[in-house]
């Protein structure tokens, strides 16, 4: 288990210079964005969504059986 940062973009302009950028100051498990578009990852690791995702966030989670040693 870990961080998830996630950005929402409704228009049609699709840079995140924040989502990019919070990987180099921060440990981060997961970057998610949702948008106007398909589901897909991209070169740098992160995962596009449709914005109705939002309302199935929790199913996206993995499963944690506890912690890491």
């Amino acid at each position: 288990m870990g961080i998830c940062v996630i950005e929402v973009k409704s228009g049609k302009k699709r840079d995140a210079p924040s989502i990019e950028k919070v990987s180099k100051v921060f440990n981060i498990g997961r970057r998610v964005m949702l948008e106007n578009g398909n589901i897909s990852v991209d070169d740098d690791g992160i995962e596009h969504y449709p914005l109705f995702v939002a309302a199935f966030m929790k199913d996206l989670e993995p499963e944690w059986d506890g912690p890491e040693f």
